[in-house]
């Protein structure tokens, strides 16, 4: 039976335009120092790659798309397919250059995939000599297509790639010709069978959602009577992305985050990373003068996997949107404005399911999505999507031990995704063996100074440690947990 995406992938698929790629890019750095003889070799890296791609079925098929895109596109057998077709083995200038490293980075991120081949490639960086790095560091980026591919997706990759999974036997995916052999006639009936399909998986999720949907929209109503109107805050991040690409990273260690985190109730570490982003926001937007009065919004996919689906490829996401309380200036009370929100949220998608919203997306009949591409202008779908807020935040929880590859010691894990047209602000976290990895992407009309908003985001993280230290450092253990329950009330 040919492999199909779902219309959340199709949906990844239709946002990718020739100057905005739809990759996202896990980026992995490792010492050498432990590989056969010390030195890096291409050729075993490239077999055990391929190994790795062979027996995942979304990397190691093509795309096959119907007519008119009144179905959602199938993954056939690439009968041309080669390894050597995908990796780029690439030898910076200087090797000691921070920024040739940062360039080479993110010029491959601006480059679209080639959707006549599998969707995905990379790009092999050895002989890397940055002082904070080991000596002849060597880097992967491993760049898949969101169409067939989220968060979870590439941290199964990850543990295949560093053996903590077994690779197993490489798939067979069905040829291009299966979906050919019924003519015209036989395409027609099978696009017709799946658009009625979708539309009768569709009605259980909605019948599900559609009754919560509503007493929630007049609750909302009820308890906003009195309240003022709270518009998504208005940045630069809301225009179109350019074909540019500007990416920056800042490790931050869990252990402190996870020492704030535990000092209010019903805090997460989620809430404590909100506080920190919201933090340098704010420090960076003041310096423009372009400080909003009111809260910004982070638009953050959720993981709606169920225990069975750990391994799942493609999406399965939900989204939720967060606030980012950048008009108040003190730390800690900038946290207690998140965990409100949050909290708040979390009821809200609770009593809607994540999963029935995930559902219903999934279940989009395909002609409906072709024909909504059809009617909706791109500068549409731009006020549309700022409206939901001002910046996506994606938080993937990685290996909690460090990893190796081939006897090549896996010294740090980041990554860089996807911006697009009304949100042109990426957060993207990855944990890796204690540390947070932040990273930033935008294009340089958003931020041109992208080094000055990492030091925003490291400011943020001390600024937040410190607060935290000033105001409960002195109390004794009873004083403390009343303050806390005061703080949350």
């Amino acid at each position: 039976m040919p492999r199909q995406l779902h219309s959340i992938d199709r949906i990844f698929l239709d946002m990718e335009t020739p100057d905005n790629s739809m990759g996202i890019t896990p980026l992995y750095f490792y010492d050498p120092s432990g590989l056969a003889n010390g030195t890096f070799n291409i050729e075993a890296l490239l077999e055990h790659i391929d190994q790795c791609v062979r027996s995942i079925p979304v990397l190691c098929g093509k795309l096959h798309r119907t007519p008119l895109d009144l179905d959602n596109p199938y993954l056939v057998e690439d009968k041309n397919y080669e390894v050597n077709n995908h990796v780029t083995h690439y030898v910076l200038k200087d090797s000691s250059s921070i920024k040739d490293l940062s360039n080479a980075i993110t010029q491959y991120q601006e480059r679209t995939l080639d959707t006549s081949k599998p969707l995905w490639d990379a790009m092999v960086i050895s002989g890397i000599n940055i002082k904070t790095l080991p000596k002849d560091c060597f880097l992967i980026a491993l760049k898949i297509h969101h169409a067939v591919a989220d968060g979870m997706t590439l941290m199964n990759l990850t543990a295949k790639l560093h053996g903590q999974i077994e690779i197993g036997a490489p798939v067979k995916l069905a040829s291009n010709s299966s979906l050919l052999s019924g003519g015209l006639l036989g395409m027609a009936s099978r696009v017709f069978a799946n658009n009625l399909k979708q539309s009768i998986q569709l009605v259980n999720p909605l019948l599900k959602v559609a009754p919560r949907l509503s007493v929630n929209a007049i609750n909302y109503f009820f308890d906003n009577l009195n309240k003022s109107n709270e518009p998504v805050a208005q940045t630069r991040f809301a225009g179109n992305v350019t074909p540019k690409r500007v990416w920056g990273y800042t490790p931050l260690a869990i252990e402190p985050l996870n020492r704030v985190r535990k000092l209010l109730p019903s805090c997460s570490l989620n809430d404590v990373l909100l506080t920190v982003i919201a933090g340098a926001l704010r420090e960076y937007l003041e310096s423009k003068n372009e400080l909003p009065d009111v809260a910004m919004r982070a638009m953050a996919p959720i993981n709606v996997r169920s225990e069975g689906e750990v391994g799942a490829a493609g999406n399965e996401i939900s989204m939720m949107s967060l606030s980012l309380p950048v008009e108040i200036a003190d730390p800690m009370e900038r946290l207690v404005e998140v965990i409100k929100f949050t909290s708040n949220a979390k009821e809200q998608q609770l009593k809607l399911g994540s999963r029935n919203v995930s559902e219903l997306a999934k279940n989009l009949p395909a002609a409906y999505l072709s024909y909504m591409n059809k009617i909706v202008s791109s500068s549409s779908a731009n006020k549309m999507v700022s409206k939901l807020g001002n910046t996506v935040v994606t938080n993937v929880p990685g290996p909690k031990e460090e990893l190796n590859m081939l006897g090549a010691r896996l010294i740090n894990m980041a990554g860089i995704g996807p911006v697009s047209d009304g949100v042109g602000l990426l957060h993207g976290v990855m944990s890796y063996n204690g540390n947070m990895v932040v990273n930033v992407v935008s294009c340089p009309s958003m931020i041109p100074d992208i080094k000055f908003y990492i030091q925003c985001l490291k400011n943020s993280y001390e600024s937040l440690l410190q607060a935290a230290d000033a105001r409960y450092s002195n109390l004794v253990s009873e004083e403390l947990s009343q303050a806390l329950i005061n703080e949350t009330h």
